[in-house]
């Protein structure tokens, strides 16, 4: 079984993983929002089978999931988690009589957050679980941030060009790539502005100009 004890991974070198399966678009949208600010490379699945199927690929460090999700519940969802992976598991519920939230708990999650979702309770949760589990420092995980973004930048100055395909743009904070049109937004004003669909960071965005 994987998880936090048993893992080979060196959680004090990479940036942590948040996986948030949630079917509320807007909250997640939110949450990761929230969370990304904190320094977190988020990814977002909006119903159960796309969160199996991201948390296999990601290798998360801590998964969000609302209980009411569609198409394989949240409860098989994190039966499912605890099959392979002893990481946090923190549910977003709706429930609000006692039985239903002692459910949560006999499904092998760590805790749960009512809804509506406090983000800033909810950011504090992650790093109260992410500094008991991985011993997670905030100042570390900033330096290795800053660390990376400047061997990247050294990467493009050596090689002389840059390594965004032409038409695609990449984040400089959690290294999604994809086409230019999905970073591209308009803000209140009507200008132009380039966000990460990924992160929604609105800075640090690199593109190829051809």
């Amino acid at each position: 079984m994987l998880g936090p004890a048993g893992s080979t991974r060196d959680s004090a070198q990479e940036t942590f993983r948040i996986l948030i399966i949630e079917h509320d678009t807007d909250l997640a949208r939110l949450l990761m929002t929230s969370l990304a600010t904190a320094g977190f490379e988020c990814r977002h699945a909006p119903d159960g089978d796309a969160g199996i199927s991201s948390f296999a690929m990601s290798h998360p460090h801590l998964v969000l999931l609302d209980l009411a999700i569609p198409g394989l519940s949240g409860h098989d969802v994190c039966a499912k988690i605890r099959e392979t992976s002893l990481i946090p598991v923190i549910t977003l519920t709706a429930a609000t009589s006692e039985a239903e939230q002692l459910e949560a708990f006999k499904i092998g999650a760590d805790d749960f957050v009512l809804k509506p979702v406090s983000p800033k309770l909810l950011v504090a949760r992650v790093l109260a679980f992410l500094r008991r589990v991985y011993r997670y420092d905030p100042e570390l995980q900033t330096q290795i941030r800053m660390r990376e973004r400047d061997r990247q930048a050294a990467q493009r100055q050596a090689l002389g060009t840059t390594l965004v395909p032409t038409g695609w743009a990449s984040c400089n904070i959690c290294n999604y790539m994809g086409p230019r049109e999905r970073f591209e937004r308009f803000n209140p004003e009507g200008a132009m502005v380039m966000i990460c669909p990924n992160c929604h960071h609105k800075e640090d965005i690199s593109f190829s100009i051809g």
